[in-house]
This record gives C-alpha cells, structure tokens and sequence, in this order.
C-alpha cells in the first residue's frame, strides 16, 4: 500500500471515527470535526440492543437496533482505536524510547493530523503535540535489541511523515496493532479519497481565515501587458512593465502590497503566493521588471518606482468591479534580488511606506562582491526608515550550496541576517529551518527557468509549507502595520499560533 493510499486510509479510519456514530446508523453527531464529542463509544455505541422500537433506551439515542456484521464492527474499533488514541513506543532522533498516547483524527481544514501526548506518573497526561501527517511509512527496519525482548520477534516498526517534525518512528507490539496503524479500514477509503482531492479546489470564500490557509475572499489572477485598453476601450495610464495582479473579488477598499520578483525568475512563478495573501483582503501587483539583466539592479529600482507612481493613476482600471485600491497603505515586498530593490526604493524615502517585507534578500554574491548599487553597509542599524515597520524572512538552506557547482542562492555575508542587522526599531525576522532559496514560489514552476528552480539552490522536501508561512507571516505583518491588528504576529513571535506549517530555527523582534 502506498503512502498516499495509506494517508487516504487514515484520514478514512479518522472520519468514520468521527462519524461512527452514523456508520453503526445513530443519531447524527452535532459536530463531525470535534474528536472529543464524537467518540462512537462516547455516544452509546455500547447500549446497543436488539429491538422493533429503534432504541437504544437513552433518551438522546436512535439507534435503530440492528445488529452490525462482524467484520464491519472489528473495521469500525480500529478506527475508534486511531482516534481515541493508544499508547505507542516512540523513539526519538538520539535514538530515546518514550511511551505516547497517539491518535489521529481529521483537522477544519481536512488535514490528517497526528497528536502525541506524553505520560507521566500516575496517568498525568501532559506536552500534547500535533502534526500533519505526509505520509505512512511501513518498512521501518526493527531497531536495535528490540528482538531480545520478550516478544520481540512479534513487535512491527512503522513511521507517519509530518511536516514539522519530520519522520516519527513507533513500535508495535503485534501484527495485529501494527495493521490498525498501517491499514486501519476499509470502508470508506473512496469517499474519503474523492474529500481529500475536492478540499483542494474549495472555494476561497468558504477557507479558513487562518494566515497560513487560503482567506476569505474569493480572488482573481489579472494580466496587464505594458499597453493596453480597459473594458470600456478606453486608453488608461500604461504600465511601464507587464504586471500580474492578483485582487479580492468582492466590493471592498483594499489595502495595496507591490511585490517585487527574485533574479531572472518570473512574476508567474509567484502566483500561488500572491493569491494566498489577496486571498486575506490585499491587492497584490506584481510587475515583471525584466526578462533579461545584468549585475546592476539600478534600473530595476528606477522602474518599480515609476510603477508605484503609476499605481495611483492606472491600477483602479483594471480591478473587479466595486473593487477599490487604498493607497494610504501601500506595502513594498520582494524576494531575492527583489527584496535588495525594495530595500534600495524604500532608503530613497520617495515613496510613503506602511510595510516594508524582504523574502531572502540577497546583496551580491559576498562581502565585497555586492552588485551595484550596493544596499548593506555592514554598519548595525543604519537602515533609517523613519519608523516604517520591516519584516525580514529568511531560508535556512539559503546560504547552503547545493553542490560543487553552484554556489550558495543566498550566501552568508549578503543575506537576510545581514539585512536585519542593519534595521532599526520596528524590524521582525524571521527564519525557516530545512527550506530553501526558492521554495516560496509555485509548485510547478515550467520552462527552462521553472525546472532550473529546481536545480541551482539547496531545496526543502517541497515547497508548500514553506510558503505557505512567508503568506501567512506576510498577512500577519500586513495585518498588524496596515490593518493595525498585531495578533497573529505575536503569536507566531511566541510560539502560540496552533498551525505553523513550518520549524522556526530562529525568531527575533526589534520593537
């Protein structure tokens, strides 16, 4: 079985755990997604009796008293068992044996998640920690000495892929244990597998409002080439380079992020990122400053500044109707070379700045070999933004090279510490453990740019939860210095936001 089919068997066994009551025909639960109150042995699963009235003699069942095949029955404990939960061997990266109490069960956003509670003396419950599961992993070798024990040569090993704790490893004591773990049941699979590949293409108006997911608002991909005619033929302002806007669909007055590409790379790769945070209530502009350059950057800053200025005379054009861009909270963000641009712009102080955002940005290829013109001075604090609030994202594989060949896509010297260094008060950093360079951009990224992507810098496993984090931690800091709102950046700055897609290897806020 694979690990895409196993992950659809979970999420099954975890569903019809949440709806057993429904499998052994009871009364409909009130809330599917809550796996405290949806136990099937919680709802009287247990009172069952044979009968012509239907009841189970409670007064808030129905169970309409037939009795259920054998088979079903033992399918429908193993799923009771995964989300109820039951102790597990786990052993840790240093190779640490600890018992956890482990369940499964399906999250608000469809996700399988794996949780994880230690015990302590006398029963205490306590430390519960919870992932999205990947992957289910079967041919885990034994570990050591286990096969000394008694009963050991019964004990089966498998292991859930998370994504903010990697691979976990368990013991089992039996086959029969580990098959419940690995297969769980069978009924259902197909409907839950048809779930977890619609959840993809919800509409964004009925997604969750947490930064790190899709927002509420619908939103629309617009491109507008350098000179063009609006609906009505018309002939607005032009833009000086290509853009790709990204805008909420609903009427509203929006808050405006211009955001700037990374080196040789395309406005297109960025689409899924841009449509996460429109998705949230901004109007994303992304202009194409080139196809082809050189090391200068100095006329790439020449040309963002004249599309800042353009935004004001030509943007309204071409948005949805009873769409309205608010320009009295403008946010400048870029990713790579883009962020050393953005950078670069903001110093002039031409432009009046809410937010200021740099993705990775990179100054050259290393002390001394900054491209021109220069942004770092290597002096702490000297970026004087007269209070514009900064956040500063950082890759962990950044200044990692990825062989030989290639050096570093975001080299130490010239990165994003260097970059937050030189900030003043307000200024939150950020940084990624085991993500790369380029792992904000879209999942497929084509041609011979998009596949290169994948081949120049130190990469992740994927791509998703990395920017899935740099959307949500944009939206967070949009929220708290155009939108005046800081809860969510406090959070993820404490540790208290439930649904980090990611591991932190490093948090720091000037304020």
């Amino acid at each position: 079985m694979s690990g895409q089919r196993v992950i659809m068997t979970l999420t099954a066994a975890a569903a019809t755990a949440l709806r057993g009551a429904a499998t052994l025909k009871a009364r409909a639960l009130k809330d599917v997604w809550n796996i405290a109150a949806v136990l099937p042995m919680e709802k009287g699963m247990g009172a069952v009796t044979g009968g012509n009235n239907g009841s189970n003699g409670s007064s808030n069942g129905s169970f309409s008293g037939e009795l259920v095949p054998e088979e079903n029955f033992l399918g429908i404990c193993s799923r009771e068992l995964l989300a109820r939960g039951c102790e597990l061997l786990k052993r840790t990266r240093k190779g640490e044996l600890h018992w956890k109490v482990v369940s499964v069960y399906i999250n608000r956003m469809g996700q399988v998640m794996l949780k994880m509670k230690s015990r302590h003396v006398a029963g205490t419950v306590t430390k519960k920690k919870k992932n999205v599961v990947l992957e289910v992993m079967r041919d885990i070798p034994a570990w050591p000495g286990r096969h000394l024990l008694e009963g050991g040569e019964h004990r089966r090993y498998f292991a859930l892929k998370t994504i903010a704790r990697g691979v976990v490893e368990f013991e089992c004591r039996n086959q029969r244990e580990y098959d419940i773990w690995t297969q769980g049941g069978k009924e259902g699979d197909e409907q839950i597998s048809d779930n977890m590949n619609s959840s993809t293409t919800i509409p964004t108006s009925a997604a969750s409002a947490n930064v790190f997911d899709i927002g509420n608002y619908t939103t629309t991909l617009i491109k507008v080439e350098a000179r063009v005619c609006d609906r009505n033929g018309r002939n607005p302002p032009s833009p000086i380079r290509p853009l790709l806007i990204c805008s909420p669909s609903e009427t509203g007055f929006f808050p405006v992020l211009l955001f700037l590409h990374g080196y040789l790379l395309y406005n297109s790769f960025y689409s899924q990122l841009i449509r996460h945070i429109a998705s949230h209530g901004y109007i994303v502009v992304a202009p194409q400053l080139y196809s082809v350059t050189g090391a200068d950057a100095t006329e790439e800053i020449k040309i963002t500044a004249e599309i800042s200025s353009w935004l004001s005379q030509g943007l309204a054009h071409f948005l949805p109707p009873h769409v309205e861009p608010n320009l009295s909270k403008l946010g400048l963000a870029g990713h790579s070379r883009g962020g050393k641009v953005a950078f670069a712009l903001a110093l002039t102080k031409s432009l009046k700045l809410s937010a200021l955002i740099g993705i990775d940005p990179v100054d050259g290829m290393d002390i001394g070999k900054q491209t021109p013109p220069p942004v770092l001075t290597y002096t702490p604090h000297s970026f004087n933004l007269d209070g514009v609030g900064v956040l500063i994202i950082g890759s962990g594989l950044g200044e990692v090279k990825r062989n030989a060949f290639f050096p570093a896509c975001a080299p130490k010297g010239v990165n994003h510490e260097d970059f937050y260094k030189e900030c003043c008060n307000p200024a939150y950093y950020f940084v990624v453990k085991d993500y790369g360079h380029l792992d904000v951009l879209n999942d497929d990224t084509k041609g011979i740019r998009g596949k290169a992507t994948y081949c120049l810098c130190k990469n992740g496993e994927c791509r998703e939860p990395m920017r899935r984090f740099v959307g949500g931690a944009l939206v967070a800091f949009l929220k708290a210095y155009l939108g005046g709102n800081s809860g969510d950046l406090v959070d993820i700055r404490e540790g208290q936001h439930g649904m980090l897609p990611v591991e932190l290897q490093r948090v720091e806020f000037q304020v």
